[in-house]
């Protein structure tokens, strides 16, 4: 596993979950970095501290992103924007995983994007 903080697991285990999420490195390191010294005291050592940055983080971001939108800037600011590209998409049938270590369907008939019906 990933150590940010090679003396406090608990610690690295939030910043590997952050990231694993969809955290932005960079932001993640600007949360981080500040504490890397209270982090050697312990897992319970600094959290004030830890919280406190990561908070500065999170006001930084709101701040962007109201500025974004007041801009008009919807994407920016985390907003969706208005057409058939608004919603997320799901997932098609086709991305299932292929090649070595995929699961072979169950059936002796692939129906992967299939367009006519049986």
């Amino acid at each position: 596993m990933f150590m940010y903080f090679p003396t406090n697991y608990v610690w690295s285990m939030a910043v590997v979950a952050s990231l694993n999420n969809g955290g932005y490195i960079d932001e993640i390191d600007r949360a981080c970095k500040p504490v890397l010294i209270a982090s050697q005291n312990g897992d319970d050592a600094g959290t004030e501290e830890l919280y406190a940055s990561w908070s500065a983080v999170v006001d930084r971001l709101v701040a962007k992103a109201r500025d974004d939108e007041a801009r008009g800037r919807r994407i920016g600011a985390g907003r969706p924007t208005t057409g058939p590209r608004s919603t997320p998409r799901r997932p098609s049938a086709c991305s299932r995983p292929s090649g070595r270590g995929a699961t072979p369907p169950t059936s002796g008939r692939s129906t992967c994007c299939s367009s006519t019906s049986s």
